[in-house]
């Protein structure tokens, strides 16, 4: 990925429109996994958890309406003052059961005098069988840019977000999607999750997917490409460009095989450092990689997915592999887990990284009102064990209790000078939530 102006911090809405899940009622997506409002930044500043000194929540259907208001108000931390941060928000179903039009403003006031506000709109359009047109538009105001006299010092056009996207939701016949967009230099999305700004940005794909017929074993065939390029704001070069063919074969029984070829360019104005410490410098790049990926039925009792990766990666090579089994013995008890290797040499500057990351998960389901999760994560890059514990307790709809731990542990403590700590982080965390009606 280029480095130049992105700003990485860390699912697509439900179809078709529907009343809305409460944490749902606040979704307002721009793409993959880029929104304007992102639940996890509550409560966190520079990764790390912060004291929350109350707040409240709201959400609710009132005819044609989805509503919510957030309101939460966090401690001081080693990064940033105290805040209050809020979130309105308002959506309406419009033409037909799958189509809605919104608004959101969300704000960040700090104890210091600093401020983040942004509003937009936005709309998702069913316009005929499996034809959507999503719609995006946002502005953003804050002290970060401002003049000696406290004026913006970046005009409108550099605080906003424009996008526009159609798409035909479908597996067989002609599929297309074309997506456009357009992110200033200063729209800064203070409670939201944006990759990168300063940039236009277009990407298509074409395919098209058949079935061989009912005698046949398999399922459906499909194929496709996807174009995308980005278009930096700052010189007019192109940034990030890829050319993606793919091909995908499902049988009847569930098998799914999928393979993808790459071809990038990416042209970073400044250099990264991918987890170890192995630097990518500034430079262009013209690179190419595959993909393979097979998935076992998902009805089995025991499934999983295998995913290999190789091929160039900037001015080296890399060759990754996943492996994702689940488990679930039976209707109270769920296993899943995931293990990757990633194996990246750059011989012409004698540097290499390995990664090993691994996940564990335990879901158990005692009854209807009592259920516990369980999460453990190692990563051999960062030398860190993640580990996670969440009960809950939901006595009755719309009341649950939860009771959560937070613990990050230095794997190789020893090897680092001055040791570090064998706790990195610890948090606890007990929530109670109740959902009333107001009879409207």
């Amino acid at each position: 990925m280029a480095a130049g102006r992105r700003r990485s911090e860390s699912p697509s809405p439900a179809w078709p429109f529907r009343p809305a899940r409460r944490a749902a009622v606040f979704e307002f997506p721009l793409g993959g996994n880029e929104r304007l409002f992102h639940s996890r930044r509550v409560g966190l500043a520079d990764g790390r958890p912060v004291r929350i000194y109350g707040g409240g929540r709201i959400v609710g259907r009132v005819g044609d309406w989805d509503l919510g208001a957030l309101n939460i108000h966090t401690a001081e931390s080693e990064f940033l003052p105290s805040e209050n941060k809020g979130v309105l928000r308002a959506r309406r179903r419009v033409l037909n059961e799958s189509s809605y039009a919104g608004a959101i403003l969300t704000s960040r006031l700090g104890t210091d005098g600093g401020y983040n506000v942004v509003y937009g709109g936005d709309a998702r359009l069913r316009l005929f069988d499996q034809d959507y047109l999503i719609l995006n538009w946002a502005q953003s105001f804050d002290d970060a840019e401002s003049d000696a006299a406290g004026a913006p010092a970046i005009d409108l056009p550099g605080r906003t977000l424009l996008r526009a996207r159609w798409e035909r939701r479908d597996i067989y016949g002609p599929m297309y999607d074309v997506d456009l967009s357009r992110v200033g230099d200063g729209f800064e999305p203070g409670l939201g999750f944006l990759q990168r700004r300063g940039y236009t940005r277009g990407q298509v794909r074409l395919g098209y997917g058949w079935s061989p017929g009912d005698d046949s074993s398999v399922l459906r065939y499909g194929v496709g490409v996807t174009t995308s390029a980005f278009r930096r704001s700052q010189d007019g070069l192109l940034e990030t460009g890829s050319v993606e063919p793919s091909a995908i074969v499902e049988t009847r029984s569930g098998h799914q095989v999928m393979g993808i070829a790459r071809y990038r360019h990416e042209d970073l104005d400044r250099g990264f450092v991918l987890p170890g410490g192995v630097e990518i410098p500034e430079g262009r790049y013209r690179f190419s990689e595959g993909m393979l990926q097979y998935t076992a039925p998902p009805g089995d009792l025991v499934q999983a997915t295998v995913r290999l990766e190789g091929g160039e990666f900037f001015d080296g090579r890399r060759t990754s592999l996943q492996f994702s089994p689940s488990w679930t013995p039976s209707r109270h008890l769920g296993f899943s887990g995931s293990y990757r290797l990633d194996r990246i040499r750059f011989p012409e500057r004698d540097d290499r990284l390995t990664a090993h990351v691994g996940r564990i998960r335990a879901e158990v389901m005692v009854s209807t009102e009592v259920s516990a999760v369980a999460f453990v994560q190692y990563n051999s890059a960062l030398d860190l064990v993640v580990a996670n514990v969440r009960f809950r307790y939901n006595p009755r709809e719309g009341d649950d209790l939860y009771i959560v731990w937070n613990e990050g542990m230095n794997a190789n403590r020893f090897n680092y000078d001055p040791i570090r700590p064998r706790s990195d982080e610890r948090t606890a965390l007990i929530k109670y939530s109740r959902t009333f009606s107001l009879g409207l």
